[in-house]
């Protein structure tokens, strides 16, 4: 449902155009972030390095990524509500105590505390769809994470949209040229 409605929106598929997006960039992003001392982890797993990349991606931008990703270690119920009550919206992992690293239990998203959509099958995945649910409810980007957002629209969806400060500035720094539409 969220995938059609933002084509119908947009006129672009959702988590396809993210994904080829976010994994052609993927090499020139880690390597801005490295360069400006933000971490990624290194990792074969597609999974993993979009996560990553993503997560660098808000670090990078100023703003912090557990605004975005939330975790949760063996966490059941009602437990979970009290977690998302600090932010308006976002996504969050549930992984066992020892369980290996990137893989969750379960991914999902909420908005205003409560879970909208959960069996999500990755984080990035995540990314997406929230971007869809925002773009579908005509939903205004959460202000901790405005510049991700106008980052992931600008770049990866290239629309075009008032972005200054962060965006522009890594919009260059990963040399992509922006198709004009």
């Amino acid at each position: 449902m969220i995938n059609a409605e933002f084509q119908r929106i947009t006129t672009h598929p959702l988590e396809t155009t993210f994904m080829a997006q976010l994994d052609s960039l993927q090499p020139q992003l880690t390597s801005v972030f490295q360069r400006k001392g933000v971490v990624t982890e290194a990792t074969s797993d597609v999974h993993s390095k979009r996560a990553a990349v993503l997560r660098a991606l808000c670090l990078y931008l100023g703003e912090d990524d557990g605004h975005l990703i939330h975790e949760y270690m063996d966490i059941k119920g009602n437990d979970i509500q009290t977690g998302m009550q600090r932010c308006t919206m976002g996504i969050y992992v549930i992984s066992k105590e020892n369980g290996d690293p990137g893989h969750y239990d379960d991914t999902g998203m909420f908005n205003e505390g409560v879970i909208i959509l959960d069996n999500i099958g990755s984080e990035a995945q995540a990314c997406a769809v929230m971007l869809g649910v925002i773009y579908a409810l005509n939903l205004a980007y959460p202000k901790e994470l405005r510049h991700y957002y106008e980052f992931i629209q600008k770049v990866l969806f290239v629309y075009s949209v008032n972005c200054e400060g962060m965006s522009s500035v890594i919009s260059n720094a990963t040399a992509v040229s922006v198709p004009r539409r």
